[in-house]
């Protein structure tokens, strides 16, 4: 689908605008220093794709895999146990919020609900 010119430039501005924020800033600060380790970004990536898989099933109404919750939580503990890695969770956490807020202002403006 095209999008008019418009909406591209407003999409655009708001793109723009939410790199300026704080959630933005202190998110992508973190994890530069988190991700100065290898290990950790590893770690991170396995922890978001299963948090992607388990949310998926979560949208689905259908069970989370057993296995999957397990090793989710294992890593929930050893990820968080780490002050910085922690510190850098908690913001993308609230990076995610205000990418949700942003997003359920639009659907709510768009009368889909």
């Amino acid at each position: 689908m095209t999008m008019p010119k418009a909406v591209r430039d407003a999409l655009s501005t708001l793109l723009e605008a939410l790199g300026e924020t704080p959630q933005k800033r202190e998110m992508l600060s973190l994890r530069e220093k988190v991700f100065a380790s290898d290990v950790n970004g590893r770690l991170d990536q396995r922890y978001f794709d299963i948090q992607r898989e388990l949310l998926g099933a979560a949208l689905q109404d259908t069970p989370a895999d057993e296995a999957l919750m397990k090793e989710f939580e294992k890593l929930n503990l050893v990820l968080f146990e780490d002050e910085e890695i922690s510190a850098y969770l908690m913001a993308r956490m609230r990076w995610q919020q205000l990418l949700s807020a942003v997003l359920e202002e639009l659907v709510d403006d768009s009368g889909e609900r």
